[in-house]
């Protein structure tokens, strides 16, 4: 047993390899088309199953299984050069569940100007935040899927920034309810990307706001704060038959709460995230360590936080949460847009022991020219 955990030590932290962090690049295919020629129509189709099942028992985060569908047919017309609207629709469908499929209209439009691609309407949500488990939790993509509003994004080699205002829930006069928004800003900078080494650093801020004028709620109006930055450092194998791939990142986390009577009474706390990866021809690897103190984020993994959310227990609070996660991962090509996914993710409780999670994923996204020019 200590030679395993020797040998997992080296195959984490060993100075090999990666072309980027441990990731959900799978799931970051959408239809692609050539946006430069004006008059152009394709239908963009992606498609996702799912299948997650959780077997935790520790006081913070349900066990429960998630398993459906995901399908989202666009047709995408190009009124002129880096212009695009969308019009499709998106059907969710959980298996089990009595009556309908979900189906949400998906209208959007796209353009690109001084090196900014901009999204109204329907914007690139979920994982092309590139957000950690801590602040976005993996689930939303599978639950929360559509996010809707404004979002500008820069992406060049070395650089990497996207922000967003995503409306979660709107307000008429007299609603019962609150209104709901989403924000934030993350920016990723490698000063050093090579084809055999990268370090970058990021910096990320998240904001949710509970609140509105309109309504006539007697719920508080608050505002949750999330701020992370990080560092880490990446290789690329050259040497090495079997290892693709590794790297090691960092990150601290804070939160903070302002207006009284919100889901934190801690008010404010920090974690801090460490994280070591491989990518082999066989597996793909990751260590992480995670040290929360009255940490809170609204759409984070349930598991990183302080207060908890799970049936029976929600409001339970534990200030200090200590966490060991080991996840692997392998990703199957079938064909050109479609991938499948196989995902074990066991992790350590300092307190409550050991549970674990894993899920089996099929994705595809395909783009195909309605009007031939």
């Amino acid at each position: 047993m200590r030679r395993f955990f020797v040998f997992l030590g080296l195959a984490l932290f060993w100075p090999v390899p990666s072309k980027a962090q441990w990731d959900n690049r799978i799931f970051l295919h959408e239809p692609t088309f050539p946006d430069s020629v004006a008059g152009n129509l394709f239908l963009g189709v992606n498609y996702l199953f799912y299948f997650r099942n959780n077997e935790y028992f520790n006081p913070f985060a349900d066990g429960y299984t998630l398993t459906g569908n995901h399908l989202s047919p666009i047709w995408i017309y190009l009124p002129g050069k880096d212009v695009s609207l969308h019009a499709g629709f998106f059907v969710k469908q959980e298996f089990g569940k009595s009556g309908y499929p979900d189906i949400y209209p998906a209208v959007g439009v796209r353009f690109k100007k001084w090196g900014l691609e901009t999204q109204l309407g329907r914007i690139k949500g979920n994982h092309f935040h590139r957000l950690p488990q801590p602040v976005y939790s993996f689930e939303r993509s599978l639950t929360d899927p559509l996010e809707f509003g404004m979002q500008s994004i820069l992406e060049k080699e070395n650089l990497f920034i996207d922000t967003w205002i995503h409306w979660e829930q709107m307000i008429e006069r007299y609603d019962d309810e609150q209104e709901k928004i989403w924000g934030g800003f993350h920016g990723v900078w490698s000063p050093l990307n090579t084809d055999r080494s990268r370090v970058y650093v990021s910096i990320l801020v998240t904001s949710f706001h509970h609140g509105g004028q309109i309504d006539v709620s007697e719920l508080p109006v608050y505002t949750l704060w999330n701020v992370a930055t990080g560092a880490g450092y990446t290789l690329t194998s050259r040497n090495i038959e079997r290892i693709n791939s590794a790297g090691v990142e960092a990150q601290l986390h804070l939160s903070r709460q302002v207006g009284d009577g919100g889901l934190n009474p801690f008010g404010k706390g920090w974690g801090l995230y460490l994280e070591g990866f491989v990518n082999t021809v066989v597996v793909d690897g990751a260590l992480s360590y995670w040290k929360g103190d009255a940490y809170y984020a609204e759409f984070g993994d349930p598991l990183f936080s302080s207060v908890s959310r799970k049936v029976n227990r929600e409001g339970y609070t534990e200030k200090k949460r200590d966490l060991v996660i080991f996840r692997l991962k392998k990703d199957f090509q079938i064909l050109e847009g479609l991938w499948l996914s196989l995902r074990f993710e066991p992790f350590w409780d300092i307190r409550y022991g050991i549970d674990f999670s894993h899920g089996v994923y099929l994705h595809y996204t395909g783009c195909f020219s309605m009007l031939r020019k």
